[in-house]
């Protein structure tokens, strides 16, 4: 922060943000303008945004929202999520031609994702208005936290009552409809103790969501964990709990409409695959066309051959259930093996549950070589680790996958495996840092791999370990 007076120091954001949580915690009131006074912080003396004006929005045209429940405890509502949006209708968002307006897992397949994208920040008063609307203490260190989407910012905050995690909603993905959706989700599991982060509440309403200036943010408690460790172990623990997940929110009551799409016979993905070779040859002038359409033929040929055979097997008939839709390694956090943090809801919807699986599936059975040279890759997926992760499944769920369902698992992985490189590639010419051209070949040999081994694949894994 400059202040603009010759002699006085400049603050970063965090600092400032920092200096502000010692003002703002003094007082149940956010930020609304600016009253100049002043705070010691490290020896210096700043001015600073002092609370003045409670903001509380109203829109026009607002759907009616659920009533106010106090919990008793703080004579706060209790934790809920309310979204105002403006007046008018709230447009469709129905993206990538029927696929999924996230693509499932984009960009997870492989070791690196989004970092071709400049990484978004908050700058100094943002962050210090929207802080101010959590009661969660004073501040004692505020540091970026530059994982997960460069389109979303998001910073550590430390307190005197813990840490968290501050995050402001990527562009396109700040309907607060579909965040309002996402955040019951996540209250509902963690009624049930299932290992998802707490989601903080704002003063006074105790609202999971802050609206400013035409971007949506959401706080959580910061929990520690570590990455997956590619185990067999971790796999079936991973499978395990989206198993139980499925469950807890078996009898989910919508309010807020999910997104829409998928993974599976998205009727988009011809126009995709069309546009790869131009956007690949605008980034790459080396990239072999002749190889490259040929390529493109055979995917397309494939994806449609899968999901033709999926919808022979009932798909569009079976059950649909709230899945979470973003299934993979860089989403669970593990602690002794087990899963201790799910996180990214932003993909849940409605589907059979068993593309959920199947993309878990492919996910945590992923097998990558160097990580910036798809060459090296191998062709197949790890089987024991793909086994586990069912197996895993089976023992958390109501009942086990059916016949028909294991039989459509390796078909989904196929789709998954397609849909989930083609789209990003189409748009980009590149899959995150890596070109477009050699992660696609990578993809037709895994495919290649697939093809003939579905059948026993499936059976591979019904059967179990020996």
């Amino acid at each position: 922060m400059a202040t603009g007076i010759p002699g006085r120091t400049r603050v970063n954001a965090a600092g400032f943000a920092a200096i502000f949580g010692m003002v703002s915690n003094q007082s149940s009131g956010v930020v609304g303008e600016i009253v100049e006074i002043a705070v010691c912080h490290t020896g210096r003396v700043y001015p600073v945004l002092h609370s003045a004006i409670a903001v509380r929005p109203v829109m026009a045209n607002q759907p009616p929202q659920p009533e106010k429940a106090f919990d008793g405890r703080d004579g706060r509502p209790t934790l809920s999520a309310r979204p105002t949006v403006p007046a008018g209708p709230v447009p469709p968002e129905k993206a990538h031609g029927g696929l999924p307006d996230k693509p499932i897992a984009a960009q997870h397949l492989g070791p690196k994702r989004d970092d071709t994208i400049r990484r978004e920040r908050f700058d100094a008063a943002e962050l210090a208005i929207v802080l101010s609307h959590y009661d969660i203490g004073v501040i004692e260190r505020i540091k970026e936290y530059p994982r997960g989407s460069r389109r979303a910012p998001k910073v550590r905050v430390e307190t005197s009552q813990g840490e968290f995690l501050l995050k402001r909603r990527a562009p396109g993905r700040e309907n607060p409809y579909r965040v309002a959706f996402a955040h019951r989700l996540q209250l509902q599991l963690a009624e049930h103790h299932f290992p998802v982060p707490r989601l903080v509440g704002t003063r006074g309403d105790n609202n999971s969501i802050v609206q400013y200036q035409g971007a949506v943010y959401e706080m959580f408690e910061y929990v520690r964990g570590d990455f997956f460790n590619n185990s067999n172990r971790e796999s079936q623990y991973a499978g395990y709990t989206l198993a139980r997940l499925h469950r807890l929110l078996g009898g989910h009551e919508i309010i807020y409409d999910p997104p829409e799409g998928s993974y599976h016979a998205a009727p988009g993905l011809h126009a995709h695959v069309a546009a790869i070779p131009r956007a690949v040859s605008t980034v790459d002038v080396s990239a072999d066309e002749a190889a490259l359409l040929e390529t493109c033929a055979f995917l397309h040929k494939a994806y449609e051959k899968a999901a033709a055979a999926v919808e022979a097997l009932g798909y569009s008939q079976w059950r649909r259930c709230v899945v979470h839709g973003d299934w993979h390694p860089g989403n669970l956090l593990f602690r002794d093996h087990k899963v201790v943090a799910v996180i990214d809801f932003d993909s849940a919807r409605l589907e059979p549950r068993i593309a959920d699986i199947a993309n878990g599936a492919l996910q945590f059975s992923m097998l990558i070589g160097e990580a910036d040279a798809p060459s090296t890759w191998p062709d197949g997926l790890a089987s024991e680790r793909l086994r586990a992760f069912i197996r895993g499944y089976d023992q958390g769920a109501e009942s086990k996958l059916t016949e028909a369902e294991l039989e459509a698992l390796p078909l989904l992985v196929i789709e998954a495996l397609i849909a989930e490189s083609v789209v990003p590639i189409a748009t980009t010419g590149s899959f995150a840092r890596l070109a477009g051209w050699p992660f696609l070949s990578m993809i037709e040999r895994k495919v290649c791999w697939l093809q003939p081994r579905a059948t026993k694949l499936a059976q591979f894994v019904r059967e179990g370990p020996a």
